[in-house]
């Protein structure tokens, strides 16, 4: 006879009868419900699934990306309803693989930086196309030279840890100086010049004006952080 199970007192069957195909499947094939009385959802996966689906379908309509994708001139060029449109930059030899893939503008919240990036959904997995094109392995950070996201050229790519990448990041958003290291402290009148040294904030002291303690950072900067040194002044 067919194989049974004891559940709260009762002889069950391991088999159930779908309450939708009408199929009898292996309780295997059903997900977990505890609010129902032996344990399982009351449609098999398939089923349950495609309910879902449908549910989806009603309430929220037809859900298309709201980013679209074209090549021109050999660039990628993305165009959204939300930031606009924009130009990717890579190099030719990447083309194919880069084609791969569907690609959407990605902004870090505010206040978490003030670049745009490429992305790419796929099978579950986020993909950055300047980790993509340098082949990046897990733990190494990419960083952008010239400090702009969607310029995904070898040339303007580099591997770096996160102190390094930390160093060549644009001013955040939030600065009201307008140059990276540099704060209005009230209590004293003047600018404050501060640069991340060994991990940690390290004060550089006070100034009369805000280009004199950004320049006072920049030259902290080539010292502490090298060729990963964002400067205000950088023709200086």
């Amino acid at each position: 006879g067919k194989k049974t199970r004891i559940i709260q007192g009762e002889r069950m069957s391991e088999t159930k009868v779908c309450s939708k195909c009408g199929i009898e499947k292996e309780r295997s094939g059903f997900e977990k419900a505890k609010q129902n009385k032996d344990g399982f959802n009351g449609k098999c996966m398939p089923c349950l699934t495609a309910y879902r689906r449908q549910y989806r379908l009603k309430k929220y309509g037809v859900r298309t990306p709201p980013q679209t994708n074209f090549y021109e001139d050999g660039k990628l060029i993305i165009e959204s309803k939300k930031h606009g449109r924009f130009e990717v930059l890579y190099d030719a030899e990447d083309e194919a693989l880069i084609k791969e893939h569907r690609w959407y503008i990605w902004k870090p919240a505010a206040g978490h930086g003030s670049n745009y990036y490429a992305l790419s959904d796929g099978r579950g997995k986020t993909t950055r196309m300047h980790r993509l094109v340098m082949s990046a392995e897990k733990g190494v950070q990419i960083d952008h030279r010239d400090q702009n996201g969607l310029n995904n050229k070898k040339d303007n790519l580099r591997p770096c840890s996160n102190l390094q990448n930390q160093y060549n990041r644009k001013p955040d958003k939030r600065n009201t100086s307008g140059y990276k290291g540099v704060s209005w402290v009230k209590r004293d009148k003047k600018w404050q010049a501060q640069i991340v040294k060994d991990g940690k904030n390290t004060n550089l002291g006070l100034y009369e004006t805000k280009e004199e303690a950004a320049r006072v950072y920049d030259a902290e900067a080539k010292i502490q952080h090298g060729e990963f040194a964002y400067l205000n002044f950088p023709e200086e």
